[in-house]
């Protein structure tokens, strides 16, 4: 499985929405606290990349590379 923290904390060093920025830097310091839900969050959202369906985007648009 890839380091999803370190890929995670690129993301954010190169995000340019100050939402999604946010987002992900909550995300990430509670992982970083131990919450396990978080941990379980960054890895859906950064494990694989942005999946597309016939008709265009198909997943959840949130801060991440899988979103």
């Amino acid at each position: 499985m890839a380091d999803t923290i370190a890929l995670a904390r690129v993301f954010l060093a190169e995000d340019v929405d100050p939402e999604t920025r946010a987002e992900l830097d909550l995300l990430l310091r509670r992982a970083a606290s131990g919450e396990r839900d978080a941990r379980s969050d960054l890895d859906e959202r950064f494990a694989a990349p942005l999946e597309f369906g016939t008709a265009g985007l198909r997943g959840r648009v949130e801060a991440g590379l899988a979103r």
